[in-house]
């Protein structure tokens, strides 16, 4: 699995902030500085400029709430702390699993989306082609408008290594883990086929203006993997492009969950040029726990803020490539007469692929909050 890296949580374009940067905060010109160099107060909104060494948040601060080198006047009380931060942001997601409040944020875009968009007329499908990302079935043009393809120029040609969801006219999702050892440089929306001219009309490319980590993320462990991606540019919503909804139950229900993905075939093999599908069942964390034991990765073993999905009777699952992909299902609306896509997980983590065992996907669900506070703030 090409896994991609990153100095900081949050990578923006330039890759030129560092504390000392000029920044701006609800309209105010602002310096990055360590959050205990802020002073703040209830009518603050903090905005983070990055996570120094991973951990440390450094924060957008206005230039009249900065500290003077010696003045420490109730520095403890005025110092906000990482929970805080991440609350501003859009909520924290606790060691137990969801969220205490979601919001009805996300439920309200998939209702505007749904009437906006779900008018456009889709192709036929075709007959399935070669069976892919691990006894799957390829998709048809434009069955999956949401789907995102992560990549970077390198020497011999553009390389994609992992995928995404569109989720709003901005914003991608996709894993954590996909921006830990290589820096992306290209999201691509309305493919099918990566080998062929023949989507040209409707692929668009975009540039990354920004990559959000989830502040709790770990590249040690497996928790907490899930990633926003800010666009340089606002999509243009098409037939082949639109954005998916996000799934506000805890648990998925509609059509049955497919992983969709342009992964390796088989384990150690090629990535399969033609989008893939795959038709998933959930294992219970409990059964799942089976053959996820302790270790370095997973310390606390499964948590509620990660899926399992799989087939325990075929050779059915994702693999290297399709990281940060979407594990999703379809739900009829009659509002809109149409089926809708609902995004449920994130492809993670697994151990050999087609071994008939489970992989791990992020519940988004859990992430709800965080999420609404970045995509559509």
């Amino acid at each position: 699995m090409l896994i991609p890296q990153l100095s900081d949580n949050i990578l923006f374009r330039n890759d030129e902030l560092e504390i000392g940067s000029s920044c701006k905060v609800e309209s105010q010109q602002g310096t990055c500085v360590l959050s205990e160099k802020c002073k703040s107060s209830e009518s603050d909104h903090p905005s983070i400029c990055f996570f120094h060494e991973n951990h440390t948040p450094v924060v957008c601060c206005p230039v009249d709430n900065l500290r003077s080198k010696d003045g420490n006047e109730e520095k403890d009380k005025d110092i906000p702390t990482l929970d805080t931060l991440i609350a501003a942001l859009g909520g924290r997601v606790a060691n137990g699993g969801t969220p205490s409040k979601p919001t009805e944020l996300s439920k309200r875009k998939c209702k505007e989306y749904s009437k906006k968009y779900s008018t456009f007329e889709f192709t036929a499908p075709k007959p399935p082609f070669r069976t892919a990302i691990l006894g799957g079935i390829g998709t048809y043009r434009g069955e999956y408008p949401f789907m995102a393809a992560i990549g970077r120029e390198e020497s011999d040609g553009l390389k994609f290594f992992c995928g995404g969801s569109l989720i709003s006219e901005r914003y991608i999702l996709t894993a954590a883990h996909c921006f830990t050892r290589t820096t992306p440089s290209i999201i691509r929306l309305g493919e099918h086929n990566l080998e062929s001219d023949k989507d040209n009309d409707a692929v668009k490319d975009y540039g990354i203006e920004q990559v959000i980590i989830h502040p709790q993320y770990r590249s040690q462990t497996v928790y907490n993997d899930i990633a926003l991606v800010r666009l340089n540019r606002t999509v243009t919503f098409s037939k082949f492009i639109k954005p998916v909804c996000l799934n506000n139950k805890e648990e998925s229900d509609g059509l049955g969950l497919s992983a969709i993905g342009w992964g390796h075939t088989q384990f150690g093999g090629e990535p399969s040029a033609i989008l893939q599908k795959v038709a998933l069942e959930i294992f219970t964390n409990e059964n799942c726990a089976k053959h996820f034991p302790t270790t370095r990765r997973i310390p606390d073993g499964l948590r509620k803020t990660q899926i399992c999905a799989g087939s325990t009777t075929q050779s059915k699952d994702t693999c290297q490539g399709d990281s940060g992909g979407p594990l999703a299902f379809i739900s009829y609306d009659s509002e809109h007469e149409t089926d809708i896509h609902y995004l449920t997980g994130i492809t993670s983590t697994g151990i050999a692929c087609g071994a008939k065992l489970p992989a791990i996907y992020t519940r988004v669900y859990s992430y709800l909050p965080w999420i609404e506070g970045i995509a559509w703030k």
